[in-house]
Formats: structure tokens, sequence, C-alpha cells
């Protein structure tokens, strides 16, 4: 069941995006009306401990949570529960069963910013969930543009047409969601011919269009809906438009986009059309231009370089691979030349994998994973790992949180 907030003049003017799980009618019909009054916009959940795991293991996880787990009687170990399915900024308040001081105690240390126990009086729910929504200090540090604090952006982009970035983009985000902790995002840019949908024989979500009209619209709910699940913890947002027209995209549109899932994934992996570039370089953390082994495509590759690093002022990474590596026995010995005098050496060189390639894209799926032997996909393990060594401290969120503070513990 949706909520939407009340526009009053405690309310704030923009919606907290919000998601509650109860066990029973009575309090979500509480949760409903203290939700509006403070401001919050989501969605409530009827059902058990089990439901709400399941729920969140399939979608995006909202910023702030309740989570009822009155069926629980150990709810220190039901919180636990929650660490592998939700972000390490997740703010939750937690409702149960159990009135003892010591749980309550471990709760708040654990980062829990509040546990009541049911029933709940409906001025304390609504004091609960006024301090859930008033991340004061936390919320100012979190919206520094710390890499600790948010997820990793690598944008891909093509040096010259079929190059491979799509190819590249795909296999990477698959390792990433395999070798790198936490939750990955594919994102395909190119709304109207983009093909990393096809490469994992996904159907594109609903609303990506729309949303980049409507940046109102984006939200933890909009994720939810548009992003489609490759995996368990490989998430992928594309669209298929009408090829006449391009989508038009309301200005902050992306701005919007980028900033929620840096927040929601810990690394993000974005298939950007090569003529976007420019549109696009200050949203990224590191820049992958992949190039085939000729000498036009390493010119091209060192000319998009020098403007990337022009359009970020020296500061965005930028990294040069080489696809189909061996394709070419005499465009490679040219390549060598063209290093010698002064070209850039390749970061990574992908080996031309044609039987590997062959099998992806008859059954729909990444080379590194049906292919996992192949020269190539050992070369994409070792880009996610330097990746995800690269970015190691973006799963450290700022502030106290509940799954921060669970899954720091873990390491």
């Amino acid at each position: 069941m949706s909520i939407a907030p009340k526009r009053t003049a405690a309310a704030p003017s923009v919606a907290k995006p919000f998601m509650a799980f109860v066990a029973d009618d009575v309090t979500r019909s509480q949760v409903e009306r203290a939700a509006q009054d403070s401001g919050f916009d989501g969605e409530v959940y009827v059902g058990g401990t089990d439901d709400a795991l399941a729920t969140l293991a399939q979608v995006v996880p909202a910023r702030f949570l309740v989570l009822d787990l009155s069926d629980r009687e150990d709810v220190l170990d039901a919180v636990n529960l929650f660490a592998d399915v939700c972000q390490p900024d997740t703010r939750v308040l937690v409702l149960g069963a159990v009135n003892d001081v010591e749980t309550y105690r471990a709760l708040i240390d654990l980062g829990v910013t509040d546990y009541l126990v049911k029933p709940v009086a409906p001025a304390r729910l609504a004091a609960a969930l006024e301090r859930l929504g008033d991340t004061g200090e936390v919320e100012k540090e979190a919206a520094q543009p710390k890499p600790a604090a948010r997820g990793s952006v690598t944008g891909v982009v093509a040096a010259r047409g079929g190059a491979g970035a799509s190819t590249v983009a795909v296999n990477l985000a698959w390792a990433l969601s395999t070798e790198a902790p936490g939750k990955t995002a594919l994102v395909d840019l190119d709304l109207r011919f983009g093909t990393t949908a096809m490469m994992l024989d996904l159907e594109p979500g609903r609303g990506f269009k729309e949303a980049l009209a409507n940046p109102g619209r984006i939200d933890s709910l909009f994720m939810e809906r548009a992003m489609v699940r490759a995996t368990d913890n490989l998430f992928l947002l594309a669209g298929e438009e009408d090829v006449a027209s391009e989508p038009p995209a309301t200005e902050g549109a992306l701005d919007v986009l980028f900033e929620l899932l840096g927040g929601a994934f810990q690394q993000v992996v974005v298939d950007i059309p090569r003529w976007h570039l420019a549109a696009h370089a200050a949203r990224l953390d590191r820049l992958i231009l992949v190039t085939e082994p000729t000498l036009a495509g390493l010119r091209d590759a060192l000319r998009m370089k020098d403007a990337a690093t022009a359009l970020t002022d020296g500061e965005l990474p930028v990294l040069i691979v080489v696809n189909k590596g061996g394709a070419a026995k005499q465009g490679e010995l040219a390549v060598a030349d063209a290093i010698k005098g002064g070209l850039p050496k390749p970061a990574y060189t992908l080996p031309d994998e044609v039987k590997a390639q062959g099998q992806a894209q008859a059954t729909g799926k990444p080379l590194v994973q049906v292919a996992p032997r192949a020269k190539a996909a050992k070369v994409f393990v070792e880009m996610a790992r330097d990746l995800a060594t690269t970015g190691a401290d973006a799963d450290e969120a700022p502030g106290k949180s509940l799954f921060g503070l669970i899954l720091g513990g873990r390491k």
C-alpha cells in the first residue's frame, strides 16, 4: 500500500524515501498516518520478518525503514538478518514484542534509531518517525562528495563504434557483482539502441524515460519498479524507446539519478554513448575508454581521454581498455609502434574470444559467466578486483547507522 506525505507546515517539502514492514493491519494504519504526517513517501507492507527479508532481497531498499519484528523472540538476531539485504547507511525504527531494557540498549548500540514495544501509542510512533527522518549532522556529512559515503560510479565509453563498450560494461558489472562487496547497478544510458538488456536476456524495466522527463519521480520506489534484477547482487536499469526521437531528459534529472544510485549501490557501471561523454564526465568516479587494437582506435581513445581530463580539471581517472586483442595481428604491431611513439599504453587488454563470445551471445549470458576460464573472463575479474580495491572505502558509510555498524563488524 502506497502512502504520500501530507504537505503540512510541519512536513518537509521533499518527501523522504520510506519502506515499512509491519505484522498486522492495526500497525499498518498507525504507521501510514504517522508517516504521512512526518513527510515520508513510500510503501507499507504487511507480513512477517521472513516476508520482509524476501521483499528487500528483491528490491533496492529505501534509506528509511520501519521493521516490525514482533514475530521474533530474539530481536537482535532478527536485526542481523537484514544486514545482508540493506545498505550501510540505512536508518531503522524497530517495533517488537520484547519489553526489555537490555534489548533496547543493544539495538541502540547497533545503530537502530529507536525501538518501540507493541502496542505502540500513536504519539510515540509519530515522535519516533520524526527522529528517524531527522538525520541531522549525519545527513550533512553524507551529503558531502566523499568516496567513503557513496558508491563508486564507473563510466564505460567506446572510442569508436563497434569497439565493444557494452560488452565490457556488462561483463565488468557481472564481475563486480561477484568480486566486490555489496550490490552492483548496470545502467544503459542509450535508451533507444542500448544492448545491455539483450546481452543479459532481460526485458528492460518500465519508467526510465518517464523518470528522466520528471525527476521528481526518481526515488527508491522508482528504482524498485524500473530496475530489473539480473542476480542477487546485480540490477539493470535500461530502456527500449522509439528510435525516431531522443527521449527527453529534464535538467537535473540525471544528477538526481546518479545521486540515488550512488547511495543505494556499492558499484555503479554506466554504459554511456560516446556522444554523451561531455554531459556525464563530471558525474563519474572513473572512466573506461574501450577501443579495438587499431591506430585509429587508440588515437580516438587518446583524444577522448584528453577531453575527459579537460572537462573534469584533471580529476577523473581514465583507463584505456583494448578489446579483441589478437584479432588483427598486423594492426596490433602498428599499435605497439604507436605506443612507442607516444600513444598511451592500455590499462587492460582483452583477448579476442570468438568462441566464448559466440556462446555468450547465443545464451544471453555474460562471457564471464558462460566461460569463466577464458582469458578475457580472467581479465574482467582482474579489472573488477582492481576497481573494488580502489573503492574499498566506499562501504564505510558516515555516521552511526544500523547496517554500517553490523557490516563493519563482519569485516
